[in-house]
């Protein structure tokens, strides 16, 4: 089985750069220092539970329209590289290197997509809309063999019996971004729906291990 409104859950895993920075000042959470990034595999790969004063966050809006059982799931940089050091753990592979991580994670924002549909390729596009304009995905997966699943249809009528998509999108964040943003998608009918995301909790989690 695949695993992993404008009301947010946030999402606490644990219990609880590309450039360098003049010493004092916080780091960005979507550049987080070489240090951080080591000690996020680190704490992925020992596969034990997370200390409580190591914060890893994502954030889930739950219940997006039209669907009241689909979902948006964004992860950052820091989360990413953690998820990196589990999946080697689970796998039994090599640790990755901070240069690894940093390559894959640094700079870049996962959204992940749930969504159910009684059609095959009805998958959901989406694109982040700030003041200075669309920052389009860099990489995505759109899932092409969505499983059979039973899902909540809503009060108004019973459960169906559909498909489950989970559609993945990277995106390259440039060096200037805004603490909010909208998250713009598309659904079946290609109408479309915002979901506000803050990301200052992204900020926190760097600011608090500095």
């Amino acid at each position: 089985m695949k695993t992993l409104t404008k009301v947010f859950a946030v999402l606490v895993v644990s219990s609880s750069a590309l450039t360098a920075r003049p010493q004092g000042l916080t780091p960005s959470w979507t550049e987080p220092p070489d240090a951080m990034i080591s000690k996020a595999i680190d704490d992925g790969f020992s596969g034990g539970k997370i200390p409580k004063a190591a914060l890893y966050h994502e954030i889930i809006a739950w219940k997006i329209q039209p669907e009241p059982n689909s979902r948006i799931t964004i992860t950052p940089p820091l989360l990413c590289a953690f998820q990196s050091g589990r999946k080697a753990h689970d796998e039994l592979t090599s640790k990755p290197s901070v240069a690894m991580a940093k390559t894959a994670c640094l700079r870049h924002l996962s959204v992940l997509i749930v969504h159910y549909s009684q059609q095959l390729g009805k998958n959901w596009p989406c694109v982040f809309e700030k003041p200075d304009g669309l920052l389009q995905p860099a990489t995505k997966v759109l899932d092409d063999n969505p499983q059979v699943e039973n899902y909540y249809a809503g009060f108004v009528a019973m459960d169906q019996v559909g498909y489950a998509y989970y559609d993945s999108y990277s995106f390259e964040i440039p060096e200037k971004w805004p603490d909010v943003a909208n998250l713009v998608y598309a659904d079946d009918y290609g109408v479309h729906h915002t979901v506000t995301v803050n990301f200052s909790v992204f900020s926190k989690d760097v600011a608090g291990r500095s």
